[in-house]
């Protein structure tokens, strides 16, 4: 198993683009799902965070449609999952959301347009004068997708995630050769 890279979080608007509430960037804290920008989506209807909107697919609590931030997160944590996505589903209409957001915070997409920088997603655990990096679980297909929709803007940008998931995905492929038994 590979060692997930180290990454020093005082590079952090620099180096690379943590997307995270407790950035060192304005844009950093604005992409987080934690930001109280509020949305409306297609299908779903009206939003303050996508926090609150990640929480409500599964838990389909109307509070959650008025709440960012730790509140959101806290209140879904504590209500019954009550419906089941298939994990693409689920990613496909969070993608949708933020690209609602985008629609409604043109200026979010915008600052987003104008970096090149890498992409991240970790926390930053602090404990007295130590300083410990998190990497968040399962943020790399959001990451690419943040990529996807900045790469449209700025063709430059690093494109880290998205290539490291097609190089996977390229390796898990079979080739036609390998299905027969002789």
């Amino acid at each position: 198993m590979a060692k997930a890279r180290e990454i020093d979080h005082k590079l952090d608007g620099t180096e690379h683009l943590n997307i995270y509430s407790r950035a060192q960037t304005d844009l950093g804290k604005a992409l987080s799902h934690f930001a109280h920008t509020p949305f409306c989506h297609k299908e779903f209807g009206n939003f303050a965070s996508m926090e609150g909107f990640w929480y409500w697919l599964t838990r389909q609590d109307e509070s959650l449609r008025h709440l960012h931030g730790w509140e959101a997160k806290e209140r879904g944590r504590d209500l019954p999952e009550v419906k089941k996505w298939h994990p693409e589903r689920f990613r496909q209409v969070i993608m949708e959301g933020n690209d609602a957001k985008f629609q409604r915070h043109p200026e979010i997409l915008q600052a987003l347009g104008k970096t090149s920088m890498r992409l991240e997603h970790y926390y930053v655990q602090r404990y007295g004068k130590d300083t410990k990096v998190q990497h968040a679980k399962d943020s790399e297909w959001l990451l690419a997708y943040f990529e996807g929709v900045r790469q449209k803007l700025n063709p430059e940008a690093d494109m880290f995630h998205s290539e490291k998931i097609e190089r996977r995905l390229k390796a898990a492929q079979v080739e036609p050769d390998q299905l027969s038994m002789f």
